[in-house]
């Protein structure tokens, strides 16, 4: 067999040729049927067309920035929600990414998404085009539940504590919490 060029590489696992990646952690990407800052909730069926689909993992919805790429998600529908499998790749910022959601300091999840299907604010049906880490998210649901990160020693961490996450706009959804960067000018 010919050795993989650098693109394929680089190309999320094809699970027919490759033997199945352990996914460095998982969470819920969006949840099902909850408000969220925004005022706008998210259905069940949504985005269960893209079961099994991989989606760029950003660093904070800075998807225009390629340092910020971090990985990829692959999508699963469940009853709460879209869950995300990540796959961090080994750019600085993913290792930066890898720590601080390690360490518990990033723990939620959030998507970006367009082509939305609407009635009034509820959201029925889009194209999630992105999965980010961000530190406040608009859907209280949406978060990090699962680490599986591999140390150098070969050995594994794998952990089920709780964060939280999400995000939304206008006929696009980005779903982060503004309300959460607004500063408070007095020092106490």
């Amino acid at each position: 067999s010919t050795p993989p060029t650098a693109l394929q590489k680089r190309l999320p696992p094809n699970p027919e040729e490759t033997p199945p990646m352990k996914h460095d952690f998982g969470g819920y990407a969006t949840a099902h049927d909850i408000v969220c800052t925004d005022g706008r909730t998210i259905r069940h069926s949504a985005f269960a067309d893209q079961d099994g689909e991989t989606v760029p993992l950003v660093f904070e919805h800075l998807r225009g920035i390629p340092e910020n790429i971090i990985g990829y998600a692959v999508l699963e529908h469940r009853d709460k929600g879209v869950y995300a499998k990540a796959y961090l790749n080994e750019t600085p910022t993913a290792k930066t990414c890898k720590e601080l959601i390690r360490h518990g300091d990033i723990k939620r999840l959030s998507i970006f998404a367009d082509k939305l299907i609407q009635a009034g604010l509820e959201v029925l049906g889009g194209k999630i085009r992105e999965v980010s880490i961000v530190q406040h998210g608009a859907n209280p649901g949406a978060y990090i539940d699962n680490l599986n990160f591999a140390h150098s020693d070969g050995t594994s961490t794998i952990s089920a504590e709780e964060a939280i996450s999400s995000r939304g706009t206008n006929i696009e959804l980005e779903h982060v919490d503004k309300t959460a960067e607004v500063a408070d000018d007095k020092t106490v």
